[in-house]
């Protein structure tokens, strides 16, 4: 069980090269932030050296960040720090990630459609984030194994064609 690596394996159809998660993340969530306290929160994880694992603001609405806890080394400065920042900042702790990777996956809907219907089963999906590379979500953490196994099969990692190729 788990990832075996070889040399020259044949890619899966769906463009899909592998998936990633992490068991234990901290999703900072506020509504109606203004601009200056975003950058107060940026601000409180430089000083920190935080790095977070994925952060999102609209302007004047809704601000939100993931944070891995093996990432975090002063959990408790951080909250505080964060609270000082941006008052009201909601935290939750009942939350992992999950990310399907591969080049191109950012211009594939069907991809991001799969992983969401595929992840919904087991649960809510409290965020979802994509890049030209990446699909990432946060899902509940009772449920990361689960998603992975049947993110896994979807994607056509368990040497099944679900999805159609890149184009």
């Amino acid at each position: 069980p788990g990832t075996v690596v070889r040399a020259n394996a044949p890619a899966p159809e769906s463009g899909v090269r592998g998936l990633a998660h992490q068991r234990q993340v901290l999703l900072a969530t506020a509504a109606e932030v203004s601009d200056a306290s975003a950058d107060a929160v940026l601000a409180a994880l430089e000083t920190l050296d935080v790095a977070p694992r994925g952060f999102g603001h609209r302007a004047g609405g809704a601000l939100e960040v993931a944070f891995g806890l093996d990432d975090v080394h002063a959990r408790d400065s951080l909250e505080a720090s964060l609270a000082a920042a941006l008052p009201g900042l909601k935290i939750r702790e009942d939350v992992g990630a999950v990310a399907v990777i591969g080049p191109g996956i950012g211009r594939r809907p069907d991809l991001l459609r799969r992983a969401l219907q595929v992840s919904r089963r087991f649960g809510e999906v409290a965020s979802v984030s994509t890049s030209s590379f990446r699909i990432s979500l946060i899902v509940p953490r009772a449920s990361v194994e689960d998603v992975i196994r049947a993110l896994h099969g979807e994607m056509g990692l368990d040497g099944t064609a679900r999805v159609a190729s890149l184009p």
